[in-house]
């Protein structure tokens, strides 16, 4: 079992969010641009705080960027099964998972993590996604969680939020991490790059 809670990384994101409104690179004053970004359940906990930051009226993100983000703890998606053979960093850890019943493993996500599936706080994808900043989305066509991102983007789409799904063939679960060795690693980066121009200088 994990040392720590699940909620305990989702208070540290909240407090780690306002601790920085009021403290950018000049001190202690107010930040001029704020970006938030993760990757994979790191993802999902960007996803999960700009809705925080929403419902309670704090200063919200200029721009987030999600990187092969799970966005949802049920499980549900047709990806979570259908591409575990063509996953190889998340095929051979989570693959097993799809033999078991989904309410058992629902179960067993409600007491390992202490947090329902379907509660938005641990499923983004599950709240209401109206009134976001813009969001830069990445995942791969072949990797399990790849419906996960298309299922919020089009539904954060469909509610008005600016939200932007960018998707590379045939690439690893966050394959970010292998610049500068991968190619597509550095063009990914190089995507960001230019989504964050574009919010910062519209």
């Amino acid at each position: 079992m994990p040392e720590h809670r699940f909620m305990d990384g989702i208070r540290d994101c909240r407090q780690a969010y306002a601790w920085l409104l009021n403290h950018g690179p000049d001190g202690e004053a107010p930040v001029d641009f704020m970006v938030v970004a993760g990757d994979s359940a790191g993802g999902s906990h960007t996803l999960s705080l700009l809705a925080w930051i929403r419902d309670n009226g704090l200063r919200q993100a200029d721009a987030a960027v999600a990187l092969s983000p799970s966005t949802d703890l049920t499980l549900t998606a047709p990806s979570n099964r259908e591409n575990i053979r063509t996953d190889p960093l998340l095929g051979p850890v989570f693959g097993g998972l799809s033999k078991i019943p989904l309410p058992v493993l629902w179960w067993g996500t409600l007491a390992a993590f202490r947090i329902s599936p379907t509660n938005p706080v641990a499923s983004p994808l599950r709240g209401e996604l109206n009134k976001l900043p813009p969001v830069l989305i990445h995942a791969s066509t072949t990797e399990m969680l790849l419906d996960n991102a298309t299922r919020y983007a089009a539904k954060a789409k469909a509610q008005g939020s600016p939200v932007e799904l960018h998707t590379w063939q045939n690439m690893v679960h966050v394959w970010h991490i292998f610049t500068p060795l991968l190619p597509e690693a550095d063009e990914a980066f190089d995507d960001i790059a230019a989504f964050l121009k574009k919010v910062e200088q519209p």
